[in-house]
């Protein structure tokens, strides 16, 4: 294969096919370009971090043949944190919550917003808040790389 996509903690068995069949040195060294992202001993690689690397197969005979394949590790979210659990404003302000989302190396960052009132807080795709009415709102942030992560912030909007 020429790309692999692997999660992280995740292992795979690679090999490598020699030519010719008959070669009588048919050895070959792994190697992986950034090894916080991705081990390999014996063909056998393991996914430790989210992230791209190539992995590479070279011929041990000194002959400067080699193969090279990319791989791509995806790590999900593992916990995310509002730097506001709580938050005023007044009428027609505008907020962007501050998230903080852990490990920095996870690879699918995109959250999804909510507000439990529309009529005193809008929330856009990004999590632009807009305070549209007084009262009180519950805004949710949670994950969609399937991690399941959410954080919820109150504000209290006033006139």
């Amino acid at each position: 294969d020429s790309e692999i996509a692997l999660e992280v903690g995740k292992t795979q068995t690679v090999t490598a096919v020699v030519q010719p069949a008959d070669a009588t040195e048919a050895g070959v060294i792994w190697a992986s370009s950034d090894e916080q992202v991705l081990s390999v001993t014996n063909g056998k690689v393991k996914a430790l971090q989210g992230g791209t690397c190539t992995l590479y197969c070279l011929a041990s005979d000194g002959s400067g043949v080699r193969a090279l394949c990319s791989v791509s590790v995806s790590e999900k979210i593992k916990s995310l944190q509002a730097a506001e659990k709580k938050h005023s404003l007044t009428v027609g302000d505008s907020w962007q919550p501050e998230i903080i989302i852990k490990p920095d190396s996870a690879t699918n960052r995109a959250l999804r917003w909510s507000s439990s009132d529309e009529a005193v807080c809008a929330v856009d795709e990004a999590g632009q808040v807009t305070a549209v009415g007084a009262g009180k709102c519950v805004l949710s942030c949670e994950t969609t790389d399937g991690s399941k992560k959410t954080v919820k912030i109150n504000v209290t909007v006033t006139e």
